[in-house]
C-alpha cells in the first residue's frame, strides 16, 4: 500500500501496538478512531472467525485473507473453520475476500496488496 502511493489512511494492527514505517500500530480494529471500509489481514485461520465478528462490530464493509489453512488443504478442521468465516460473514453483513487470497489491484486507487 505505501509502495503504490494508496492516498487513504492506513490503520496497521497488531496486540502489541508501536509503530510500522512511520504509522501508528493499533492493538486491535475497535481501537482505530476512525471508519474502515476494507481490512487486509493474515491472523491464523483459528482467529479469522472472530477478526470478522470484530471488523463488522466496527463497522468495516470488507475483509480480505491471506490466510491459508481452510478447505484448499483437504483437513476437517480448515473445511470447518472456512464455513464457520462463511456463516459469520453472512450474520454480521461483512464481505470477505478469499481466504487464502494473494491480493487484489486496483490501479486507479493505488489499491494494491
Amino acid at each position: 500500500l505505501l509502495e503504490f502511493q494508496f492516498e487513504g489512511p492506513i490503520y496497521p494492527v497488531n496486540p502489541k501496538g508501536g509503530e510500522i514505517g512511520g504509522l501508528k500500530v493499533y492493538p486491535s480494529v475497535e481501537d482505530i478512531p476512525d471508519t474502515v471500509d476494507y481490512a487486509i489481514s493474515t491472523v491464523s485461520n483459528r482467529v479469522a472467525p472472530k477478526l470478522v465478528t470484530e471488523c463488522a462490530r466496527k463497522g468495516v464493509k470488507a475483509i480480505h485473507f491471506c490466510t491459508a489453512g481452510f478447505s484448499e488443504t483437504g483437513d476437517e478442521e480448515g473445511a470447518r473453520l472456512e464455513l464457520e468465516l462463511g456463516r459469520v460473514s453472512r450474520d454480521m453483513g461483512i464481505r470477505i475476500i478469499g481466504p487464502n487470497c494473494m491480493g487484489i489491484y486496483c490501479p486507479e486507487s493505488r489499491l494494491s496488496f
